[in-house]
């Protein structure tokens, strides 16, 4: 169960992934979507059991969750369910319609973003004393509940007691007239027998059946079953035997078949710690199974070239510290390295074009990454909250970056957007606290008005005009606005 439920608008993901980190690692546990919902769970339900299950709903409230009919929904099962409502305000948007009736009379916490303080240790505090409150009222509610159903208890037992003292009142009197009926004069009962006329019953004949025949008869039915079943063990038995001297005969073939059938695939020093498909031809890598924790994925497996990795391969695994890719894979797939803490060292290759959704994301020891020319897309959530990147190369190929691919890489000090670049999505990178300057190249077709929100200390350039974190002007401009 979870301390905090944390409700947000996906525009706000940056900044709530952002204190999420920050109270686990004051000791509260959080639910935040969609990092706790289990893939293939239905949306919907795990929301509403997590919100139920929470002690907090902590609600990131701006002009995006105003607009967010699922913050709307969160805070009203809320409601319904009694959880404590926290708002945090980040912006000047007063409250209506809905949040104007679930918020009034909440406590409300207001921050300014422009300012760099979040009021962490205020709100964690709250949130003790929060839970602290709502433990101490489960135990008198826990002790009241006892305090009725004992109560109950005696009152059940009462009336119990009370019906057996009625039933035995019932069976007593009932006993009295029984004696009474009883009491009649002899006279009275000698004239009733004598009233009543005897029924003669004449007993009818016993006829004596000789058993015998049908005895005998049986007994030879169980003899010739008895020898029927004997014959059919000693089949059964002669049938198994030539089975097993067949198998015997043939077992030096198998051997050399199984052998010959996977003869090779080994052969290479780490092979075997991977389990992989061949699909038209080439292999593709399905799971990691050794211990190693500075993993090197083959070029090939027996004679087939290695081309493609399984999503989620090393999913939060946080034992693995390096990995070397081969030569020949086009894609980093999705949650491929997902949560890998420890990860601090990975060799992407020239053949990779795409890296996926959500590839590195939360791999918070990754330090530096190069992308080659090749790489052109770089997906929702890439390296989200890589909180230990310090430098970051891309290379000169690249047309899209995706959603929140950065965000919260509290450490990027630098960044050079190649020319190639066409898009830059929402929250791209957002709260990348330490990013002074970016330029945006004169080629860029789309770019979110949020791609920098949270980068309090950024200068934007383009062309010859310099913005703040908030691009909404050169958004206008580029849309023609």
């Amino acid at each position: 169960m979870a301390n905090i439920f944390i409700s947000h608008s996906t525009l706000d993901k940056g900044l709530a992934d952002y204190l999420c980190n920050a109270f686990e690692e004051r000791g509260l546990s959080c639910w935040i979507a969609p990092r706790d919902i289990v893939p293939g769970a239905e949306w919907a339900v795990s929301i509403t059991n997590a919100i139920a299950q929470a002690d907090v709903l902590f609600v990131l409230y701006s002009k995006n969750s105003v607009k967010s009919t699922q913050v709307t929904k969160e805070i009203g099962i809320a409601d319904r369910k009694g959880k404590y409502i926290l708002p945090y305000k980040i912006d000047d948007t007063e409250p209506e319609g809905a949040f104007d009736y679930y918020l009034t009379g909440c406590q409300w916490v207001v921050v300014d973003p422009t300012l760099g303080d979040y009021k962490i240790d205020e709100l964690c505090e709250i949130i003790h004393t929060i839970i602290k409150e709502r433990t101490s009222k489960a135990a008198e509610d826990l002790k009241e509940k006892e305090k009725q159903e004992a109560e109950a208890l005696k009152e059940k037992e009462k009336q119990e007691a009370e019906a057996l003292k009625e039933k035995e009142n019932k069976e007593a009197e009932a006993i009295k007239e029984l004696e009474k009926i009883e009491s009649l004069s002899v006279e009275t009962k000698a004239d009733a027998v004598v009233k009543a006329k005897p029924i003669e019953r004449q007993s009818a004949p016993v006829k004596k059946i000789n058993n015998s025949a049908a005895k005998k008869e049986r007994k030879k039915l169980l003899v010739g079953g008895g020898i029927l079943l004997a014959v059919l063990c000693l089949l059964v038995v002669g049938i198994l035997s030539a089975v097993l001297l067949i198998k015997k005969i043939n077992a030096g073939d198998t051997e050399k078949a199984d052998q010959s059938g996977f003869a090779g695939i080994f052969d290479n020093a780490n092979e075997d710690d991977f389990e992989y498909e061949i699909v038209n031809g080439n292999v593709t890598i399905t799971e990691y199974t050794g211990v190693d924790t500075d993993v090197v994925i083959p070029d090939e497996i027996d004679g087939y070239a290695v081309k493609a990795l399984s999503e989620k391969l090393f999913y939060c695994d946080s034992d693995i510290t390096s990995v070397v890719l081969p030569d020949g894979i086009t894609e980093i797939p999705k949650f491929a390295f997902y949560k890998c803490t420890s990860l601090s060292s990975v060799s992407i290759p020239d053949s990779v074009v795409i890296i996926g959704e959500h590839s590195f994301e939360g791999c918070t020891s990754l330090s530096k990454v190069v992308l080659s020319d090749n790489v052109n897309i770089i997906d929702d959530f890439a390296f989200n909250n890589c909180t230990g990147m310090t430098k970051l190369t891309l290379g000169t190929g690249i047309t899209a970056i995706g959603n929140y691919a950065f965000a919260t890489c509290t450490e990027l000090t630098e960044i050079q957007l190649p020319d190639s670049l066409n898009s830059i999505g929402s929250m791209a990178f957002a709260y990348c606290e330490n990013i002074t300057e970016i330029t945006i190249p004169e080629n860029i077709l789309t770019i979110s008005d949020s791609a920098f929100s949270g980068c309090f200390a950024i200068t934007v350039y383009y062309k010859n005009n310099t913005y703040s974190y908030d691009i909404s002007d050169l958004v206008s401009e580029l849309n023609g606005n």
